[in-house]
């Protein structure tokens, strides 16, 4: 008898590639994710730890490396500038101040004030209690050499640029009166 021959059998597949591959691009990403969390944590600790809040003095304070930013409200006669006489307060003055590892300032410090008197009036007596180093720049198409908010058409400013600092005062006829915006910019003297 004879034998028949054994049927040829199909050579057994190759080896199936690892996926390990996947399982190390899974796991870098996934510890990317966790570092640039752990970076975003230590950042935000750094950062609060240096931000103080003072409430009774109205005030808040940034502490970093290179210097701190103060932002504050303050008394309007703080700006240096004369304020016209009857005016009222609108608002508090606003002080922003940076004050750089070596102690030098710079700051930006603003004050509105409202009148019922008249443009004319009020224009008048900052034409003569400011100093020469004032200039004065009407413009009636509010085109002037500084923009101030609320400043329109029709306004007046005076504005000082001199050795680090720009003072300005700036008038503008408004429904309810005259409002008057006092600021300073520039350099300060350490406290």
């Amino acid at each position: 008898m004879s034998t028949a021959p054994a049927p040829l059998q199909a050579p057994p597949p190759p080896p199936r590639a690892s996926s390990n591959w996947i399982w190390w691009l899974l796991g870098g990403a996934g510890a990317l994710v966790v570092l640039v969390i752990l970076s975003g944590l230590f950042i935000a600790g750094s950062f609060i730890r240096g931000v103080r809040v003072d409430q009774k003095r109205r005030q808040v304070e940034m502490r970093t490396p290179a210097g701190s930013l103060t932002v504050e409200k303050t008394d309007v006669r703080d700006v240096g500038l004369p304020v016209y006489p009857g005016s009222t307060p609108i608002e508090s003055g606003g002080n922003v101040t940076w004050t750089t590892p070596g102690d030098d300032r710079v700051g930006i410090m603003a004050a509105h004030y409202r009148t019922a008197d008249d443009m004319q009036k009020v224009d008048a007596w900052y034409r003569t209690h400011l100093g020469p180093e004032f200039e004065r720049d009407a413009k009636s198409a509010g085109e002037g050499k500084i923009r101030v908010r609320g400043v329109t058409r029709g306004g007046v400013a005076y504005v000082s640029d001199h050795n680090d600092l720009v003072r300005f005062v700036a008038i503008s006829k408004k429904a309810h009166g005259v409002e008057i915006a006092l600021g300073r910019i520039g350099s300060q003297e350490p406290q």
